[in-house]
């Protein structure tokens, strides 16, 4: 016990001449605060940079076993509130590592001028066809279609012949509004066919 109590008191004390010795030889200089100094607003000069967000990539997704035609495809008939659309063009290959790379797109052109649109989904399986954009030039219009392949077996029969080959639902829409929407059916154009 009266070892206890020895060990206790060195430390007591040693915590002691620590603090004193601290007190005597290290001396403290108060902190100097920055003077402030009062903003003139006319001196501020302030500019304003427009920097565009950056799009994210396009989600694509190309599912199918034997590959569909791709190419140009045109409106077989171009319904009322749809007259800018040029056409929709899809395409795909297959690289050496066997993953499909490919693009769906909408061309539309506004009075003479072309609307470019940006693909943020493209979705195309052995039946459905799934494509929706978004207009680059801002103007706040954007197109989806959502169709199907007429049928999933011997395509190249109706391409040959011509006819149809999607059928599906093309929506307008202004800045996320639905404007207009019609059915309307898609051919191949040959020359483009690939």
């Amino acid at each position: 016990m009266k070892r206890l109590i020895l060990r206790f008191a060195v430390a007591i004390l040693a915590f002691v001449l620590g603090v004193v010795t601290e007190r005597i030889f290290i001396s403290r200089t108060p902190l100097e605060l920055p003077k402030i100094e009062r903003c003139d607003p006319s001196r501020i000069e302030v500019k304003t940079i427009f920097v565009p967000p950056a799009a994210p990539p396009p989600l694509e997704i190309f599912d199918f076993d034997s590959q569909p035609p791709s190419g140009t495809f045109y409106l077989s008939k171009t319904p009322k509130g749809f007259e800018e659309i040029a056409f929709l063009n899809f395409w795909w290959r297959e690289p050496a590592k066997g993953e499909i790379q490919g693009k769906g797109t909408i061309n539309a052109q506004a009075q003479g001028g072309s609307n470019s649109q940006r693909t943020i989904v493209s979705l195309i399986t052995r039946r459905r066809v799934l494509l929706i954009t978004e207009s680059e030039s801002g103007n706040g219009f954007g197109y989806r279609f959502d169709g199907e392949f007429v049928q999933h077996k011997n395509l190249q029969a109706l391409v040959d012949a011509g006819k149809s080959i999607i059928r599906g639902t093309l929506t307008k829409t202004k800045n996320g509004k639905k404007v207009a929407e019609s059915p309307v059916s898609l051919y191949l154009d040959v020359k483009s066919h690939c």
